[in-house]
């Protein structure tokens, strides 16, 4: 499970281990939870556009798949750049990760990012738009900006403000005309709170900033579960706009109270264990709500 997080390269320098280790480079896990993020974008503009999963041609399939795959090339490869970048601070903080170890040369890590974010921002543009390609660029600037300045000098929270764009990209592959309308960038908000409570909860045992100053625990506990009632809000009223099954509210409400359970691990006293079950229950908040989202979007 470590190595799917990018924590836990083999040390021994065989074939398989390399290519493990390149596979560790991308953050899989993460990666994983990113992708219903456009899937959700893309299903929603196409509910939008009145297209119902029957409705759509054999011939879009491929363009799916050309999608999925960018999205995934595209965090794979800011991840894989964040490891560059840290290679001094991993090897302090992070020592079990593939640079750290040896097992990846930096400039091998370099190259396999940037043939990953070409290959990204090419499907973007070449399949979809210029629209999808320029969102990409931003995405991998973005992360870049974060982890040479951002994360160090303003805090953790900054990341939050980039995964939004990755649903605001789905969109956008499906109706570039409509990207600057109100409804993908309510999806944006809702990905933002999502992130600030993901990355309290995933940083609760690092003594580090969050966003210009560190939270007392206690305060970092109603920060999250304010983000969880905002969720609850603004999903509130994607439901009413995309008008889907009634079904979806009620997993919603079900996620939510969950969720707002799960604050009580972010109060003190503070434990890296307790840390990881808000952690664990964020992440499981938001694989059933995109992917309920995308389902419910398209039938």
């Amino acid at each position: 499970m470590e190595l799917l997080f990018g924590f836990a390269a083999p040390k021994e320098r065989t074939t398989k281990n390399r290519v493990l280790g390149f596979i560790e480079l991308q953050r899989v896990a993460v990666v994983a939870m990113g992708v219903p993020f456009a899937l959700a974008g893309a299903t929603l503009a196409e509910r939008q556009l009145g297209i119902r999963w029957n409705q759509i041609p054999n011939q879009q399939l491929p363009s799916l798949f050309f999608g999925l795959l960018a999205v995934w090339l595209l965090i794979s490869s800011m991840h894989t750049f964040n490891d560059v970048l840290d290679a001094k601070r991993d090897a302090e903080k992070f020592p079990m990760r593939p640079l750290p170890t040896g097992l990846v040369k930096r400039w091998e890590a370099t190259t396999y990012a940037l043939v990953m974010a070409g290959i990204a921002v090419a499907i973007a543009n070449f399949v979809f738009s210029w629209i999808c390609a320029l969102i990409s660029v931003l995405v991998l600037t973005l992360g870049i900006v974060y982890t040479k300045y951002a994360r160090d000098e303003v805090g953790f929270l900054t990341v939050a403000f980039i995964p939004g764009l990755i649903v605001v990209g789905g969109w956008a592959a499906v109706s570039p005309t409509t990207v600057l309308t109100p409804f993908p960038w309510l999806l944006y908000l809702f990905v933002l709170m999502h992130q600030i409570a993901h990355i309290i909860a995933c940083e609760a045992h690092v003594p580090a900033k969050l966003f210009l100053v560190r939270p007392k625990p206690n305060t970092e506990a109603i920060i999250y579960g304010a983000c969880m009632v905002s969720m609850f809000f603004i999903g509130l009223y994607i439901y009413v706009l995309s008008e889907i099954h009634w079904l979806f509210l009620v997993i919603l409400s079900i996620i939510t109270v969950l969720g707002l359970f799960s604050s009580v691990f972010l109060k003190e006293p503070r434990t890296l264990e307790r840390g990881k079950k808000a952690f664990v229950s964020i992440v499981i908040y938001g694989l059933i709500y995109w992917i309920s989202l995308s389902v419910f979007a398209i039938i």
